[in-house]
């Protein structure tokens, strides 16, 4: 299980952290994400533990369960893609192949790229409702691969539009720097 913390960049995030244990902290202007793996739990459990308001606390299993993952992959100085996306109802097989077939497989070939992990929304604090269903962490040694050649066509093609473009009615992305812990 990954769960994941957004909160307001003001919020005092140390309390979150020695609740879940080993955890990553991310900040873009404004706010403070932490990503912790767990190996099981409950939303319920975790919102009373860390007792504080105003925090958008999700929870999501890979949708590759045999894939393995760490968040971060690898140390250093790097960024991080919070892209997360629910597609119309009826489209999720061609949101998924486009994303396992197209999309991942073209990232790998940019300059820069480290890693894509996808997930699927299993709970979330604020109601699932309220929050993208699949989310995608994308992790980049820096941000000039977002302005290379590789990039821009692995954002724009035909497939991209007719399912992102078309077929998604939910999206939510952050640009997320790694903070040392």
């Amino acid at each position: 299980m990954l769960l994941v913390v957004l909160a307001a960049e003001s919020v005092d995030l140390k309390d979150v952290v020695s609740v879940v244990g080993p955890a990553t902290v991310y900040q873009t202007q404004g706010t403070t994400a932490i990503f912790a793996v767990l190996e099981a739990s409950s939303l319920e459990t975790l919102t009373k533990d860390l007792g504080m308001e105003g925090l958008d606390i999700r929870l999501y299993e890979p949708l590759d369960p045999d894939q393995k993952f760490a968040i971060p992959s690898s140390k250093g100085k790097h960024f991080l893609v919070f892209n997360g996306m629910t597609p119309d109802a009826g489209t999720e097989d061609e949101f998924n192949a486009w994303y396992a077939e197209e999309h991942i497989p073209m990232l790998r070939r940019v300059p820069g790229w480290r890693s894509s992990v996808r997930f699927k929304l299993v709970d979330a604090s604020v109601g699932v409702e309220s929050v993208t269903q699949y989310l995608a962490l994308h992790e980049w040694e820096r941000m000039d691969a977002f302005q290379t050649d590789g990039f821009k066509q692995a954002t724009s093609t035909a497939w991209r539009r007719r399912v992102v473009e078309e077929g998604v009615h939910k999206k939510e992305r952050l640009v997320l720097e790694f903070m040392e812990n």
